[in-house]
């Protein structure tokens, strides 16, 4: 559900604001404590030759956020299971 609010940014000064571009706001429900687990399916493009490591530190971009994490890959299947790769 969206809602329309008015949002005053404190210490923010009005030549930072860009008319034609939108602010976007985020934050976390009350029972969240923090962004902890993401799960998603990635697949290679058949030019691509790199080498992703699990752990190796990575920034991602997802929607309008951006944050770097280490994932640890598993291969994909339909079971409850997942082989973790190294």
């Amino acid at each position: 559900v969206y809602s329309y609010v008015t949002l005053y940014v404190k210490d923010v000064p009005v030549s930072r604001f860009e008319p034609g571009h939108h602010l976007i706001v985020t934050g976390l429900l009350p029972h969240e404590q923090c962004l902890s687990v993401l799960n998603i399916v990635l697949n290679r493009t058949n030019d691509s030759e790199i080498i992703l490591k699990s752990k190796e530190r990575l920034i991602f971009h997802v929607g309008f956020r951006r944050f770097s994490s280490s994932p640890i890959y598993s291969q994909h299947s339909n079971g409850d299971k997942h082989k973790v790769c190294s």
